[in-house]
């Protein structure tokens, strides 16, 4: 975090990680926000696509929507439904940005992570399973204004107790750096594929930076016990 001083001598904050991660949690360096009057004193680098205001933060959502850096927006786009063990369902809503979309438009990618731990009820330390599953998936990208929603959800788990946890990290990439993958056999299962995709590892293209979303839960459904707690970011 770097700081510089108003006309007025007071103090704006530049976010970045580089020095203090363990407080931004995200790397920004396109805005400055002053804590004097608590809004940021440049404009949206995507101007009037962001909404009215030039200078709001999050569509004015700061708690229901997660932006890294003013350009790519992730959206719960629905109430959370909590299960009574374990289990959820919610929409989020993507939504990129960043108005200069490439000529031949592109794909939006998620690399979806999923991990359980669990045991059953009556055999406590005999039947443990730690699971977890990585995949990725794409949507095609349909051009500015365009919005889509993701589904994450999972059922309960009767006669068990444990966590879960499932996380998403989307990026927007164009044609010209993946290809066709509505053409490509390998995507054909659902648009998804269950190896890393050589280009997953490079920036997203178009300026626009990686966003997340995460849902977790815990759970005790053992016994006529039935204690479940549901987070979610977004």
């Amino acid at each position: 975090m770097t700081y510089s001083l108003t006309p007025l001598g007071r103090t704006a904050l530049r976010r970045s990680k580089t020095a203090y991660p363990r407080l931004t949690g995200c790397e920004s360096g396109f805005r400055f926000f002053s804590p004097a009057i608590g809004r940021w004193v440049s404009r949206d680098p995507i101007g009037r696509i962001g909404g009215a205001n030039d200078c709001a933060f999050n569509r004015n959502d700061a708690i229901g929507k997660l932006d890294a850096d003013g350009r790519v927006t992730i959206t719960r786009g629905s109430i959370l439904q909590e299960g009574v063990c374990g289990g959820w369902g919610v929409y989020f809503v993507w939504n990129l940005d960043n108005p200069t979309i490439p000529p031949d438009d592109g794909f939006l990618v998620q690399k979806v992570e999923r991990g359980w731990k669990w045991r059953r009820c009556r055999e406590k330390g005999k039947d443990r399973d730690d699971f977890t599953e990585i995949f990725w998936e794409e949507v095609p990208w349909k051009g500015p204004g365009y919005l889509h929603r993701d589904l994450s959800s999972s059922p309960d788990w009767d006669n068990r107790y444990g966590a879960q946890i499932a996380r998403g990290e989307v990026k927007y990439f164009s044609k010209h750096t993946t290809g066709d993958l509505e053409a490509d056999p390998n995507w054909r299962n659902r648009g998804q594929v269950w190896v890393e995709p050589l280009w997953w590892s490079k920036p997203s293209d178009n300026n626009e930076r990686t966003a997340e979303r995460v849902v977790d839960s815990g759970w005790v459904c053992c016994c006529g016990m039935r204690s479940s707690n549901v987070r979610c970011s977004p």
